[in-house]
């Protein structure tokens, strides 16, 4: 996970990064919250946006495609959090809590390419790296979603996601 800070609108939008989550303020130095919520809804449009700031007279303005909440200075932590874990949880979908080698490790199901089986254990292939779990084909063709996984071999599970669909 990688945060950034930048002290302007200006120098966000000027960053080439892309970001999941942004918190912005109403009230920046160069460009307001506003322009910058516009901005990334045109051109980052996978970018969640949850506004933080003491400026409710604005709120309608700052509604958008993307904006998921509109929080009110003083900000209480417990909503923070809240509205955050929310927004990981959209982006990540649903998420398996597996063990590998006696830890345990969440694993976004979005992320998993396929599962290979061998033995008694299975290979599940990520985007992060590769997983090798003591679980059957069984296990994973119940916790995966079917309309995302195909069982397209006995000793093979698929995201259709990274099917290649070029013919």
């Amino acid at each position: 996970m990688d945060i950034s800070i930048f002290l302007s609108g200006r120098e966000l939008i000027a960053s080439d990064k892309d970001f999941d989550i942004l918190l912005l303020d109403i009230e920046m130095p160069d460009l307001d919250g506003i322009s910058v919520k516009d901005y990334f809804i045109t051109h980052r449009k996978k970018t969640r946006i949850i506004f933080m700031t003491s400026h409710q007279e604005r709120a309608m303005e700052a509604f958008g495609k993307n904006v998921v909440r509109f929080l009110v200075k003083p900000l209480k932590q417990k909503e923070l959090w809240s509205v955050l874990e929310e927004t990981l949880s959209d982006i990540c979908g649903k998420v398996l809590e597996i063990e590998e080698n006696g830890m345990s490790l969440c694993l976004p199901v979005k992320q998993i390419q396929y599962i290979k089986a061998q033995d008694k254990y299975t290979t599940a292939v990520t985007l992060t790296g590769d997983y090798l779990v003591r679980r059957t084909m069984k296990f994973w063709e119940k916790e995966l979603p079917e309309q995302d996984f195909c069982r397209i071999h006995k000793s093979y599970l698929v995201n259709l996601e990274y099917l290649d669909k070029k013919g």
